[in-house]
């Protein structure tokens, strides 16, 4: 299968999770695609000032590689500068959040993957 990225479907969210500004979501695979073992395979985009407010997860991991940027990346309220080609994992019971503090945009990869 191939879908152009014309085809894709796109989503813009309002202060996610309690973050600043707007993030620009773009579905690369749907759950149903990713045959449940996963509720998220997208590209994000965060433009400056923007973010993804703090938070946990509960029976699944998130994962996020950094294509592009230098975004601000809260583990577990331990705050590290990522770059691309850095990967951030997020496993359950952990909380974690990522804010772009710089004047061009972030954009990454996230995957989250369910417990079975």
């Amino acid at each position: 299968m191939i879908r152009k990225a014309e085809d894709c479907s796109k989503e813009t969210r309002t202060a996610m999770r309690g973050g600043q500004g707007e993030v620009h979501m773009t579905v690369l695979a749907s759950k149903e695609e990713l045959l449940n073992h996963a509720r998220m395979h997208d590209v994000i985009e965060l433009p400056a000032g923007s973010g993804i407010g703090y938070h946990e997860h509960t029976g699944e991991t998130e994962i996020f590689y950094i294509l592009e940027g230098e975004p601000t990346y809260s583990d577990n309220g331990t705050e590290v500068t990522l770059n691309a080609g850095d990967v951030a994992i997020c496993p359950p019971g952990e909380g974690h959040s990522i804010s772009n503090n710089t004047g061009s945009v972030v954009r990454m990869v996230a995957t989250i993957v369910v417990e079975e």
